[in-house]
């Protein structure tokens, strides 16, 4: 029973970390730039290797893409790779 209680403990810390972080994240020019990404069907390769765990590749829909997208991709400040398909 203390078992079960101390895994609902720790398991719902981690779950308001998580949200905690997420909800963080858009403030960021990074941050906003992944979600306008994934708000149109992008998706972001994140170097996790890297403390600042930068957007190094962005893989977008062409037939969304526009200047306005194209502008924010300026806060990703490490980008390698853009790709449009």
């Amino acid at each position: 029973m203390k078992r079960t209680a101390f895994l609902s403990l720790v398991f719902g810390w981690m779950f308001a970390v998580v949200h905690m972080l997420a909800a963080a994240e858009p403030q960021t020019e990074q941050g906003r730039a992944i979600a306008e990404i994934t708000k149109i069907g992008g998706t972001v390769t994140i170097d996790e290797k890297k403390p600042d765990r930068p957007v190094v590749k962005v893989l977008l829909p062409s037939a969304l893409v526009d200047d306005a997208l194209l502008e924010r991709l300026k806060g990703l400040k490490q980008l390698e790779s853009l790709e449009l398909q």
